[in-house]
């Protein structure tokens, strides 16, 4: 009778464990649901909304998940198609675009880097070399560390320069760059290994940079801005709004140990939510236009901590419930589910 009582209560138990973990695989917003969603079996990180593409940003995301959750399985998975499929280039540095070409192959579509891919890849395996004690893993760290040191930062205009790319984005008479690629998180990690003054130096230049031409009346950050001689304007060609590039800047503010204090600088933005109860998807910074388009759950989330972090509690809890509720509804919507999940890996006070 008590053995039967016994195997009983350990069915129930391993029942009840399974019907959690399948609960987990269907709810958006959670680990368990990223991993089964956007992971495939052999470790691609899928952007439904792309083609089903991927990217070396999303693959350096997956993996910082993996180790965010202490996930190793997860992680060797996405480290591996990364490997096999984008690290594909003469140097350490990861081709940023994989697809479907125009004759129906699954392969490269574009070679060039994307950089903060790039920086994404080199943080996770150097955070994964430190939780699970594998050498080879930083190695390969610095080795992505250095590609970056030589070929993507440029010294111009007097101060040191991130470039978004290997190609394209730097010519005689300006430099194009995105200010979202300046993950200072990734940047203070680098300086725990490999010459702390370079990477200091050139996280508290980028800032100056992301913040130098925001001049509009939400004092909002731009997608894409440009360099010359005069100094920094917002550019119009590739983006001309805060929106779903820029949403990583103040992420990074917020995982950085060095930058969170600049957090306040977004305070006119949070008094239009304060008075609107929306936050945009899409801000114009140049026509002063403000998409009423409700912003996707990674958003809110990513402002419930920034809220937490500069001392608005009541606020950054009333954002959080909107994101928990709006990420229910964002099933196929991998880069609202990233932000959502790097949104809660931030430590608060």
């Amino acid at each position: 009778m008590i053995k039967s009582r016994t195997i009983y209560l350990l069915t129930a138990l391993v029942c009840g464990l399974v019907i959690a973990g399948h609960c987990f695989a269907q709810t958006p917003g959670t680990w368990e649901y990223y991993r089964h969603h956007f992971v495939s079996e052999d470790g691609r990180v899928i952007d439904f909304f792309q083609k089903k593409t991927s990217h070396s940003e999303g693959q350096g995301y997956g993996m910082l998940l993996a180790v965010a959750h202490k996930d190793r399985a997860s992680f060797n998975r996405i480290y591996k198609w990364t490997r096999e499929n984008l690290m594909v280039r003469a140097d350490p540095l990861s081709a940023w675009q994989w697809g479907m070409r125009i004759n129906g192959q699954w392969d490269i579509l574009d070679y060039n880097n994307a950089t903060d891919g790039d920086l994404l890849i080199a943080w996770a395996l150097l955070e994964a070399a430190q939780l699970w004690s594998e050498p080879n893993l930083a190695d390969h760290a610095l080795s992505i560390i250095a590609a970056i040191k030589n070929d993507l930062v440029i010294k111009k205009y007097g101060r040191m320069i991130l470039l978004p790319g290997y190609f394209g984005f730097s010519s005689p008479e300006a430099v194009i760059l995105n200010p979202s690629y300046f993950v200072y998180p990734a940047f203070e990690k680098f300086a725990q290994t490999d010459n702390p003054e370079f990477w200091r130096t050139l996280a508290g230049q980028s800032f100056e940079l992301t913040f130098a031409h925001c001049l509009t009346p939400l004092e909002l950050p731009c997608d894409w801005i440009s360099m010359d001689e005069t100094g920094v304007k917002i550019n119009k060609k590739r983006s001309k709004n805060f929106g779903y590039e820029a949403i990583r800047i103040p992420l990074y503010m917020a995982m950085s140990d060095d930058h969170k204090n600049g957090l306040a600088r977004f305070s006119k933005y949070l008094s239009f939510y304060k008075t609107t109860q929306l936050l945009p998807n899409v801000v114009d910074l140049v026509d002063n236009q403000i998409s009423m388009f409700m912003a996707p759950a990674g958003f809110y989330a990513i402002f419930a901590q920034c809220c937490q972090i500069v001392g608005e509690k009541d606020l950054g809890s009333r954002l959080m419930e909107t994101a928990k509720e709006k990420i229910l509804t964002e099933k196929d919507d991998y880069y609202s589910n990233t932000l959502y999940l790097l949104a809660h890996s931030v430590r608060l006070p």
